[in-house]
């Protein structure tokens, strides 16, 4: 084995949760949900009732219904999916599994589904606002996150189905794999993500990673995201827009975005990344501005929120 290789498998070494889905064929159940394996149709329909039946029970230990509901969320349950034009389906999912949260996964060991989240984002988090700000929608979430982990062939067939379903009613949409959370499929999902792709799905996800930590592909589209200075340096930022990725930026403003914010001594365009969540159309190079959400980003005291003085009107 090369240097080069042996540097590349580690810098790209899976995860817990990665690793999880990844030896429970997750893959491979997407695949067949999807109707891009080699299984008959028949086996298919069998698989799915297997899958549902699956899910259904795990649902019912926790004080559910006797049914399998769905993996995926509507654009019509997440106001920021809904934004978009084409439709949008996302994955949310917990992404900070705690002591307080492993009981739905049988298991004493906690996840962090979010590798890279500082504490300045973790406290902002999306996954708390809207819905998530109910224990009813946390728990679902959990019971959701519990299932992909505890049976990831199963849960991949679910959303693979899903999506075939999704692709075959509105021919054009968008999925989200880590609405809340920060998984790299690329490195567990290639096929399927491929699959997705030559079909017309765009792919896309923010993420709290390095780019080095990624292995993006063609027809992914991935934005980066700022953090605190003492995690994410302006001159990190700015070398990350010169290489032609995107970056979101959170900001704290009573008045509009800024057209631009100067990193490193240059000035980068900013657009707004409220008015869609659809990031596959974005110019290349830009920051993606965002207006802080919920009450926890708006006493941010961390760094993670940009300050910007309200913007007098003409």
């Amino acid at each position: 084995m090369s240097t080069h290789t042996h540097t590349l498998k580690k810098r790209l070494a899976l995860s817990l949760p990665e690793r999880t889905l990844a030896e429970g064929n997750f893959e491979s159940g997407a695949l067949v949900g999807l109707g891009a394996s080699d299984a008959s149709a028949k086996d298919r329909r069998l698989a799915l009732i297997r899958a549902r039946k699956a899910y259904g029970a795990y649902r019912a230990n926790y004080g559910y219904k006797q049914a399998s509901a769905k993996m995926l969320t509507e654009p019509s349950a997440q106001a920021k999916l809904g934004k978009s034009e084409r439709h949008t389906l996302g994955l949310m999912l917990i992404p900070q599994l705690g002591l307080d949260t492993v009981k739905y996964l049988g298991t004493s060991k906690p996840m962090n589904l979010c590798a890279g989240a500082s504490k300045g984002c973790i406290s902002a988090c999306l996954a708390g606002s809207g819905y998530g700000a109910f224990d009813s929608t946390q728990n679902s979430r959990a019971v959701r996150t519990g299932f992909i982990f505890s049976d990831p062939f199963n849960a991949g067939l679910l959303i693979g189905a899903e999506l075939a379903n999704a692709i075959a009613k509105h021919t054009d949409i968008n999925f989200r794999f880590n609405t809340v959370s920060d998984i790299r499929l690329e490195l567990i999902a290639p096929l399927f993500m491929r699959h997705l792709i030559a079909q017309g799905v765009r792919l896309y996800d923010y993420t709290a990673l390095k780019p080095s930590l990624r292995a993006p592909m063609p027809g992914y589209h991935l934005t980066y995201s700022a953090k605190e200075r003492a995690h994410t340096s302006d001159a990190y930022l700015a070398d990350i827009l010169r290489a032609g990725n995107n970056v979101a930026m959170p900001f704290q403003t009573k008045g509009q975005l800024p057209d631009t914010y100067t990193l490193d001594g240059e000035s980068f365009t900013v657009i707004n990344g409220d008015l869609s969540d659809d990031r596959t159309e974005d110019p290349l190079g830009v920051i993606v501005g965002l207006t802080v959400k919920g009450n926890a980003g708006k006493k941010d005291t961390s760094g993670f929120i940009r300050q910007l003085l309200p913007i007098a009107s003409a």
